[in-house]
């Protein structure tokens, strides 16, 4: 294995300015810097990563944090992540919270001294003092589809509520007038905006909108069986369900299932993210598709960038799509 030595040899140079020729820090005459590289270049040196974190105090490892990998949605994510940070160089490490506050805390402090080179992170609550406080440390982080007033700059952002109106909209267009919906706790902001895009849709379509239809702060799939069982036994349930994310609208099928509901005969549903098996269930659903890829590359760029520049990249708004399957039924 060629080590720093090596070239430093060859070269007729100190290891201290082959180190300053690779690093690009501090003045070397062409001359030498040319002879250097040309070195590297014949002996196929590659510099220990383990080297290169000791003297610039960066790890190149990355920390996503999210709320829970239990939702498929997430390990989508983490998937494009970490291809992406493969590709600039890095790698990653993948944290997952079970929607607790004090374990993202927990995760936060430990990231803080384990020499990260900086941490993206979609929350599981409204919180993010702790959160600011990886700036003190001098360690970039992104919020992934999150929106805090009092870090704006820091924030990556899907427009949850244009989408969650269009998903809703497209039940209305298929003739659908008693709709109901599936929301998790608003701790996260995400979920609010996609209630709000609901009503926007339904209020605009003249829809009256039957709050005993939509059920809130919902936990996991599995612990919310009762509540939407309850919702689908009702005399007058709805014809159509807006599930606020892929697992709300898993949960709908097995509950249906075990009701022998039918779907779309029975009920239809539209489900928001296009995680994994949105097209492998049967029906296939329709669901909104969050651009995933298209977040976990500007999220590893923002990284990227502020570590090579100190500077902040302006993200955009991102929007995604509708995916339009099988589980709406056409009333009209």
């Amino acid at each position: 294995m060629v080590t720093i030595k090596d070239v430093a040899r060859q070269a007729g140079v100190s290891v201290c300015t082959v180190s300053r020729a690779i690093s690009g820090k501090g003045y070397i005459k062409k001359e030498t810097y040319d002879k250097i590289m040309q070195t590297v270049k014949e002996l196929n040196y590659t510099p220990s990563r383990v080297a290169v974190s000791l003297k610039t105090g960066q790890s190149n490892l990355l920390a996503l944090i999210v709320p829970s990998i239990r939702n498929v949605y997430y390990p989508k994510l983490a998937r494009f992540v970490q291809n992406y940070a493969y590709e600039n160089g890095y790698m990653m490490i993948l944290c997952s919270t079970d929607y607790s506050l004090e374990k993202e805390k927990q995760f936060i402090k430990s990231l803080c001294s384990q020499n990260v080179s900086g941490v993206m992170i979609s929350t599981c609550s409204n919180e993010n003092a702790h959160i600011k406080e990886l700036g003190n440390y001098n360690i970039p982080y992104i919020y992934l589809n999150r929106a805090y007033e009092d870090d704006i700059e820091r924030c990556m952002l899907i427009d949850n509520r244009e989408a969650a109106d269009k998903a809703v909209s497209y039940l209305i267009e298929k003739g659908h007038t008693n709709i109901g919906g599936l929301f998790r706790t608003f701790n996260n902001m995400s979920y609010e905006e996609r209630l709000m895009g609901m009503t926007d849709a339904m209020k605009r379509n003249n829809i009256a909108i039957n709050e005993s239809n939509i059920l809130l702060n919902l936990v996991d799939p599995e612990d919310s069986y009762n509540e939407i069982e309850a919702l689908l036994k009702k005399e007058d349930r709805p014809e159509a369900i807006f599930a606020s994310d892929d697992m709300m609208a898993y949960a709908v099928y097995k509950v249906a299932y075990d009701l022998k509901l039918n779907i779309p005969e029975d009920i239809s549903i539209v489900g928001f993210d296009n995680s994994m098996m949105a097209d492998v269930i049967t029906p296939h659903l329709t669901t909104f598709e969050t651009p995933a890829k298209e977040l976990a590359k500007l999220a590893i760029d923002y990284i990227d960038t502020y570590l090579k520049t100190g500077e902040q990249i302006e993200a955009p708004v991102l929007k995604g799509r509708l995916i339009i399957r099988e589980s709406v039924a056409d009333k009209n």
